[in-house]
């Protein structure tokens, strides 16, 4: 027994080792910037200064339900099943390549830097109370590509926030793409399946990398709902700025 735990604590030593050399390495190395492909200050910067700047940042006034651009007439989240939402970035450029990045490696630096964003932009009170949950990604998605990006950006925003994150949703039904996805196939009823693998807290902060049509984001709040959450909140990267008119109404919610 002796020996093996000797086995064991070596091994545990090593692995310690690997670690630590690997972070002392990513904090010494250089790393490309994912806007223009220049060469970053720090290792653990996503962006350049010049495209951290030029990040398209929603500006104005916003609508505090659906996190467009004032006026949003008629809001498509009107009678969405949750009470606020913000986003900090237009879905475009720049913002794009942080996304398609987190989905594609999960990258710390990359899930830091539109955390930063989006606490920047959460009004004061925001994330009072609240659990973290991030939006689940279909069990065949996650096997795919071995990133659950939203997980990644909610653990992001907790360090940020001091808030606890917890993964409370288990996706399931059809392996279904949203992205380049119809309006319409995108609010099919039944197209996406949530539920709740634990009891969710009463107060919730969803999290996702980006807002288009609500749709996603309003099945997994109303799965939230239905399983005991009192109140919740949206909160995401990256919000594709919608032509008002062809949303669904608030019937669709």
């Amino acid at each position: 027994q002796c020996q093996a735990f000797s086995v064991f604590a070596a091994a545990r030593t090593q692995l310690s080792l690997r670690v630590l050399v690997s972070e002392i390495v990513g904090l010494i190395a250089t790393s490309l910037c994912l806007g223009c492909g220049r060469e970053t200050l720090w290792a653990s910067d996503a962006l350049c200064p010049d495209c951290h700047e030029a990040l398209g940042r929603l500006s104005g006034q916003l609508c505090g339900k659906c996190a467009q651009p004032l006026p949003c007439e008629p809001c498509p989240a009107l009678d969405a099943p949750w009470q606020a939402a913000v986003a900090a970035c237009g879905h475009g450029g720049t913002a794009t390549e942080l996304v398609t990045e987190l989905k594609q490696s999960g990258a710390r630096r990359v899930a830091a830097a539109m955390a930063a964003e989006i606490s920047a932009v959460a009004p004061l009170g925001f994330w009072d109370s609240c659990a973290l949950v991030p939006v689940a990604p279909h069990p065949n998605r996650l096997r795919a590509s071995g990133v659950d990006h939203a997980f990644e950006l909610a653990q992001a925003l907790g360090e940020l926030t001091g808030r606890p994150v917890i993964r409370t949703l288990k996706r399931g039904g059809p392996a279904v793409r949203q992205a380049g996805a119809s309006l319409k196939d995108r609010t099919a009823e039944g197209r996406l399946k949530f539920s709740c693998k634990l009891r969710p807290a009463p107060h919730i902060a969803l999290i996702d990398d980006v807002y288009t049509s609500g749709s996603t984001l309003a099945s997994a709040a109303r799965c939230l709902a239905t399983n005991g959450a009192e109140s919740i909140r949206v909160a995401s990267f990256s919000r594709a700025v919608l032509n008002i008119a062809s949303v669904p109404g608030r019937s669709d919610w």
